[in-house]
């Protein structure tokens, strides 16, 4: 099995990550706020767009701190 840990590099930190990262806590953000605005935390349309964007900005900061492979 691959440790997906031994993978990262933080030397890779590029514009990619930044806005993965960005992606990733505007998701937070929005299910926090939308929970704290009105008052509803289970909500299938919120956790639906919010798991989007967290998991879409999760997977995008692990995919741009792996090594780069280099073509022949």
């Amino acid at each position: 099995m691959i440790d997906v840990l031994k993978l990262i590099n933080l030397r890779n930190f590029n514009e990619w990550t930044i806005i993965s990262s960005i992606v990733m806590i505007a998701g937070l953000v929005f299910w926090i706020g939308w929970g704290v605005t009105y008052g509803v935390w289970m909500d299938i349309g919120v956790y639906a767009f919010s798991a989007f964007l967290f998991l879409g900005g999760f997977f995008g900061f692990l995919l741009s701190l792996a090594p780069k492979q280099e073509k022949n």
